[in-house]
């Protein structure tokens, strides 16, 4: 049996272990959290260049193509309520989109035959309690070469027109000459619907 000196010894000695051990897995730890916020932080910046690398690509691409040129074209063929409206460029998107219709209910109304006032209904619902829509017409260029037209109905005046809320379906490659007679067919199509 160890005397109490050597008791008191061993307790010291393990105490001093005991410390030494936790100092090191302190260290440890706070080396695997640097390691974690660096990599963290790495990611966070090569995210960042990437977006903006696919932001120069779009805004690239949408300078070499006529779109916004052409959905202009189209808004001044269409009745439309309001002006061709761009957004972005923003994680490598840029959206274009014009209201073409409003209805109450079920019937297409013009801007001009909505009561005085009415023209920001609350609640996007007029006085007999019909639910007013803006038909949109949306066109989305991503970075990539690719593009998405489609139409939807919206809220008025509630929902968003902006494409990135509501904007889904065919999407198809327009950086090429077949490309660009595919957007002008759709273009086409959408202007003819209108027409009929």
């Amino acid at each position: 049996m160890p005397r109490p000196e050597e008791f008191s010894k061993h307790l010291e000695n393990n105490l001093e272990k005991s410390k030494k051990a936790k100092a090191a897995t302190n260290q440890e730890r706070i080396k695997t959290k640097q390691g974690l916020q660096q990599e963290e932080e790495q990611t966070k910046l090569a995210t960042a260049e990437s977006i903006r690398q696919a932001n120069q690509a779009v805004l690239k691409l949408d300078s070499q193509l006529p779109i916004g040129e052409y959905i202009k074209v189209l808004k001044s063929r269409v009745v439309s309520l309001e002006s061709v409206r761009k957004w972005g460029p923003k994680n490598g998107e840029i959206d274009y989109a014009f209201p073409f219709q409003l209805k109450i209910g079920k019937r297409v109304v013009k801007k001009s035959q909505l009561p005085p006032g009415r023209n920001l209904p609350g609640g996007g619902v007029d006085d007999y309690g019909w639910r007013m829509w803006r038909n949109v017409f949306g066109v989305r260029l991503m970075h990539d070469g690719y593009i998405v037209i489609g139409q939807a109905e919206r809220v008025f005046p509630l929902d968003s027109i902006n494409p990135r809320y509501w904007l889904s379906g065919n999407s198809f490659y327009i950086n090429s000459e077949e490309g660009l007679k595919q957007f002008t067919q759709e273009l086409t199509n959408f202007y003819l619907e209108q027409k009929a």
